[in-house]
């Protein structure tokens, strides 16, 4: 860009006053407005523009002093070249330079502590901001709510079910669906962030409903036979399995699919809003599909194995 410094000096010494040379410089170099038609309540400005000239041409340009005397403007101004940005980058936390990292192979607490030893042998100090860094911290409180809801999870199906170990195979379908979640987000090429975290969270407490319906619908089935005197071996167990299997599928099926449905505009529409929550619907289509397909398998399994073990511990040791 092109800098204008103005000659205060000779200035004076002709009596030429600052409005005219800046009246000049707009007509010469910008658009000059000379008048406005207004129409129905709005205003439309007339600007004047100058034809194409060479510089030495507008420098050429006529100031005139109080008196009425013409002088050409180069006597009261001096261009020079001046570099400027192409555009400013800010946030709430005021200016900054944006930089590229491009190498894929470091990771970013490397970077930061590669930055703080080449900011100290220099003599300054690195700080570090930003929405990253929010990010990661956000993420490490949901990873506390988590854990907390786990807890919760595990101390309320005990007092359910009067049990330590039934608790344990319910809660044993959340890596499952935690699993899929992951490859499903690795698979679009996501990312793990707050929303995909919270998609998680949201797993956690949608592929838990089949193993407690199945396992209350198991307990119920194996008492009512019981109270029927029928003899409790493999062949009754296989049956109660059967019939809770049964009982449980549909609205297995039902939760899943709806709400794996649900998620599919999130994905297909364009937005500000749906590119955000992608990787939630991401995480909560990919596990509730990998979960209940396991789940369907791995909650008669262990029910049968806890059977099988609980009997032959009652036969070790009798009372």
């Amino acid at each position: 860009s092109i800098s204008v410094t103005m000659d205060y000096t000779k200035m004076a010494l002709y009596r030429v006053e600052r409005s005219a040379i800046e009246e000049v410089l707009r007509r010469q170099f910008g658009l000059y407005a000379i008048s406005e038609i207004k129409r129905f309540g709005e205003a439309q400005t007339i600007r004047l523009k100058t034809d194409r000239e060479t510089m030495a041409a507008k420098l050429e340009s006529a100031v005139a002093s109080p008196s009425g005397a013409l002088y050409p403007l180069r006597q009261f101004i001096s261009l020079g070249d001046e570099q400027q940005a192409k555009f400013i980058t800010s946030d709430k936390t005021g200016e900054y330079k944006s930089i590229i990292f491009e190498d894929k192979k470091l990771d970013m607490p490397s970077l930061q502590k590669q930055l703080i030893s080449a900011s100290a042998a220099h003599g300054f100090m690195a700080d570090f901001t930003g929405d990253y860094f929010e990010s990661r911290q956000q993420l490490k409180q949901l990873q506390i709510v988590f854990l907390v809801v786990i807890f919760l999870m595990y101390f309320i199906l005990a007092l359910q079910y009067n049990d330590l170990i039934q608790p344990l195979v319910v809660m044993a379908t959340i890596p499952l669906g935690i699993t899929g979640g992951m490859f499903f987000l690795w698979l679009t090429g996501g990312t793990l962030d707050v929303m995909s975290a919270i998609g998680f969270i949201v797993v956690l407490g949608l592929i838990v409903d089949d193993p407690i319906l199945k396992i209350e619908a198991l307990n119920k089935l194996e008492k009512k036979y019981r109270a029927l005197g029928l003899k409790h071996d493999e062949q009754l167990l296989e049956r109660i399995i059967h019939e809770a299997g049964d009982l449980c599928l549909k609205p297995l099926l039902l939760v899943s699919l709806t709400t794996s449905i649900a998620m599919v505009p999130v994905l297909v529409v364009e937005g500000i809003g749906n590119d955000l929550q992608k990787p939630m619907a991401i995480v909560i289509i990919g596990g509730l599909t990998v979960g209940t397909f396991f789940t369907t398998w791995f909650i008669p399994l262990a029910y049968w194995y806890l059977i099988k073990w609980r009997s032959k511990k009652i036969k070790a040791n009798p009372a």
